[in-house]
């Protein structure tokens, strides 16, 4: 992905695929690239606390979902 398409991403929900089979709703706070991979920030919708995690794990809603979820 590049620069913008990730800028895009901010502040969209997404499911987080954890590695304990929970796939909880989250939020797209910020991006960063380390070490050759992208990570993204997440915040849960329901909970606290916030997590960088490899975007790999992670699958996005489509704009429409975004918009009913307001």
């Amino acid at each position: 992905m590049t620069t913008t398409e990730l800028a895009e991403l901010i502040n969209r929900k997404c499911l987080y695929r954890c590695p304990n089979r929970l796939t909880p709703l989250c939020t797209v706070l910020d991006f960063r690239m380390c070490f050759g991979r992208t990570e993204v920030l997440l915040k849960p919708v329901v909970g606290v606390g916030e997590a960088w995690v490899n975007a790999d794990n992670v699958k996005f809603m489509n704009l429409k979902e975004d918009k009913n979820n307001e």
